[in-house]
């Protein structure tokens, strides 16, 4: 890479990541709306501060019109982390959405190093984070946040809407395409710089297909901590294995573990009450609509979900509502008990696999059926 850099021009951006402690990040491209991407996604130095006195903890050279062999790497496009030499390297793709999670990545290691928990998440401006595919859809902003002692904050200053069907309402919002060719994603600013405070609730949203989640449930913390190592980023098939959440999602350096018992300890120390959401199929291919998720995370947030009888779930351990405003019927049931124990036992499965790097708090929250 360095060779086929040599004798081209080159755009540089300094800008900083996170707003707790900043991270002073220097971004390296090929090309000018490259560049302007960084530049949206990440937050630019302030006038103020001098160029020359900017200091770079950790670099990305990103070289979009740079190919592999094919034959000799394996692959045309590529991604590499180098954590000791705070250094990051992307080639072979136009697409801002592989720096963020690039340096997503970098985050997730050097964040709990203070105590900071980094969360793959998005935050409305009532504290109520939203974690799992669907999230943009419910709120707008950054999809990454820093959780720490004085509250929740945006790690970036832009984020990514893949397109306007993900987030018809925040579509509009655009100010800047990617720059890259058919990558069909757009850089949309983030609500403002400063922290939220401690979450108020904390909802994991499930894309379950097998039809044996209800539409919202009611969780403790551990449960909170349990479906967010396992499932709450997944789109959970009605048939296969499952891959664990988190590092999925991020492909974290540490074990998932890590991040789950750090989670957990974080929603018992500030009270955040904690929901399992299902945006996927129910019984008889019933899908909710985008207007009934909306109702049902606003009846949890704003306390009309209380008046509702609960009653506990045997299988998960959680306790489902038997009403939800404004909302069909067909989507609030629980499925069959079948699906609801097949399901369990992958979710079970999946958790296995952690074992060794989780506390048996959050791993005793898992269904009746977990390997313990």
């Amino acid at each position: 890479v360095a060779a086929y850099l040599q004798g081209r021009d080159v755009f540089v951006q300094d800008c900083h990541v996170g707003i707790e402690q900043p991270l002073p990040v220097r971004v390296i491209t090929e090309t000018a709306s490259n560049s302007l991407a960084a530049r949206n996604l990440f937050m630019p130095l302030r006038t103020s501060e001098g160029m020359g006195a900017f200091v770079p903890e950790f670099t990305v050279i990103w070289c979009p019109l740079f190919r592999g062999a094919l034959e000799v790497d394996g692959t045309s496009s590529f991604a590499a982390l180098h954590l000791g030499a705070r250094m990051g390297l992307l080639c072979g793709t136009s697409d801002a959405r592989d720096l963020e999670d690039l340096v997503a990545a970098a985050m997730t290691y050097l964040l709990p190093m203070d105590g900071i928990l980094p969360l793959p998440c998005r935050v409305d401006a009532g504290r109520h984070v939203f974690m799992g595919k669907g999230g943009q859809a419910l709120a707008k902003g950054s999809a990454f946040h820093a959780w720490s002692d004085n509250g929740i904050s945006a790690i970036f200053s832009g984020s990514c809407i893949e397109s306007e069907a993900d987030a018809p309402d925040h579509f509009g919002c655009v100010t800047c395409p990617s720059g890259a060719s058919g990558s069909g994603w757009q850089c949309v600013p983030s609500e403002g710089e400063g922290g939220n405070g401690h979450p108020s609730h904390l909802f994991l949203l499930v894309n379950d297909e097998s039809g044996a989640l209800p539409l919202i449930a009611r969780l403790t913390p551990a449960q909170a901590a349990y479906y967010f190592l396992c499932a709450h980023a997944l789109r959970l098939a009605s048939k296969g294995p499952l891959k664990d959440a988190f590092g999925s999602l991020l492909a974290p350096v540490r074990h998932p573990g890590v991040y789950a018992d750090m989670l957990l300890l974080k929603l018992k120390r500030h009270g955040t009450r904690c929901w399992l959401v299902n945006t996927g199929l129910r019984q008889a291919e019933v899908h909710a609509t985008l207007e009934e998720l909306r109702r049902a995370v606003d009846a949890a947030a704003d306390g009309t979900l209380y008046a509702a009888p609960w009653a506990r779930n045997p299988v998960f351990g959680f306790e489902v509502p038997a009403w939800v405003p404004d909302c069909r019927e067909a989507l609030v049931r629980q499925g069959p008990e079948g699906a609801q124990r097949e399901l369990a036992s992958r979710l079970a499965a999946s958790a296995s696999r952690l074992a060794g790097g989780c506390s048996p708090e959050v791993l005793a929250a898992g269904p009746e059926t977990q390997v313990r």
